[in-house]
């Protein structure tokens, strides 16, 4: 019995420890009940992660009764670290990875989802047209392996080219719009906000997109620790978070609302506002943020897994079922908090 009880003392101070992880000392807000770490993916974040900003802006995290602490990580992989080793207890990653990492018994599931990918081919060649155009040139991409050089491989298909029809470039993960201001290559895989700086500097053109590609497509998740989904109070700071999140969403969606985004997002992320409205505008477009739902659809995360599968980055027989990657028991509670 004493053995037990010790078990079940330790549990709970590793789970209390999961969610004030990075907490006050690194200037976490106090005095709700309920507080976490989000980790944040991109220094500077990617224009995705605006929707978190906005809802600490708006305040309604602090409108919910949770505390979040915003913490910034240099790619989703780290984000996907802290989460697995229960350093943070929630946090943004590709969903890729995401799918990747519960294939290796990582205890995470996907709590929110953001469908579309916003991955785009721009070009400042007056010969690019199309993506059939794209055949022989040289496209700017993060790496070899990384988001981009896959979305770059998806888009090739679907016109019919291969990978080895072009000459792909590995710049760095924020590093695209650069070489194409600085002419340095004159194509590149971007998104809609690195378009945008592009295009201040240089005629740029959307030669092909990935929701056009792939429209099956799954791009990020929030995701948490499944040990702090399975205690009362986690999973009561992971709703709170995620319907403070689904009000980001309300929000943003506003074009009332534009401009405010818009700032959040220009300090968020670097960019002058100017970028960050014309970005905004086409991220809204494709449905970046979801706005009816869990953003958890059954058959892109179906179809994303066995693209990873195909491509060799899940073993067939170590791939994850849907239901094990996903929680939909947060998304049900964030409603049910709103409902209220």
């Amino acid at each position: 019995m004493k053995a037990t009880r010790l078990r079940a003392a330790a549990g709970a101070i590793a789970v209390a420890l999961l969610l004030t992880a990075c907490g006050g000392g690194d200037g976490a807000k106090s005095g709700s009940g309920k507080s976490l770490t989000l980790g944040i993916a991109g220094i500077p974040p990617i224009y995705l992660m605006s929707v978190a900003y906005v809802a600490e802006e708006q305040g309604y995290f602090s409108d919910l009764g949770v505390d979040v602490k915003l913490r910034q990580f240099a790619t989703s992989n780290d984000v996907g670290r802290a989460v697995t080793s229960g350093e943070i207890p929630a946090g943004f990653v590709g969903t890729p990875l995401a799918l990747s990492m519960r294939s290796s018994g990582s205890p995470i599931a996907g709590v929110l989802g953001f469908e579309a990918s916003s991955y785009l081919v721009g070009s400042a060649d007056a010969a690019v047209a199309t993506c059939e155009d794209l055949k022989g040139k040289t496209i700017a991409i993060d790496a070899a392996g990384a988001p981009k050089a896959i979305a770059l491989s998806a888009m090739l298909t679907s016109c019919g080219l291969k990978d080895s029809d072009v000459s792909a470039v590995g710049v760095g993960g924020t590093q695209s719009p650069d070489v194409m201001i600085a002419k340095q290559v004159d194509t590149a895989v971007l998104h809609p906000d690195e378009l945008a700086m592009v295009q201040e500097k240089r005629e740029t053109k959307i030669v092909t997109r990935i929701t056009d590609a792939d429209p099956l497509m799954h791009f990020f998740m929030m995701i948490a620790n499944e040990k702090v989904i399975a205690d009362a109070d986690g999973k009561n700071g992971l709703a709170a978070a995620v319907a403070a999140l689904r009000k980001a969403i309300v929000f943003i969606s506003d074009p009332a609302n534009s401009d405010k985004v818009a700032d959040v997002a220009a300090k968020m992320s670097g960019r002058t506002p100017t970028v960050a409205k014309s970005a905004l505008a086409d991220y809204l477009k494709i449905g970046y943020w979801p706005t009816d739902g869990a953003g958890l659809s059954r058959d892109r995360i179906e179809h994303v897994l066995q693209q990873q599968v195909e491509a060799g980055n899940i073993k067939a027989d170590k791939q994850p079922k849907y239901d094990e990657v996903v929680d939909p028991s947060i998304f049900e509670a964030a409603t049910a908090l709103l409902d209220k």
